[in-house]
């Protein structure tokens, strides 16, 4: 089990290493106009050129990684 235990914080850490050098070298500067009500948000969210189809596919990935980790999880 202590073997198990050494590779997960192994590559935990090397995950760790590989976000930190990720998000150091962004440039995290101004992204530009800032979206104010709702109106304005869901036209850009779903509007022909917009965000709608990544979010419906993101939607159902989550959902499926939902429903696989609790079908996992449940005892026989």
């Amino acid at each position: 089990m202590e073997r198990y235990q050494l590779s997960a914080a192994i590559l935990s850490f090397l995950l760790l290493v590989v976000l930190t050098v990720a998000f150091s070298s962004q440039t995290w500067g101004y992204v530009g106009e800032t979206i104010a009500g709702t109106a304005s948000l869901s036209f850009q969210m779903f509007n022909p050129g917009g965000y709608g189809l990544t979010f419906l596919l993101l939607a159902v990935l989550l959902t499926s990684s939902m429903i696989g980790g609790v079908y996992l999880a449940k005892e026989e």
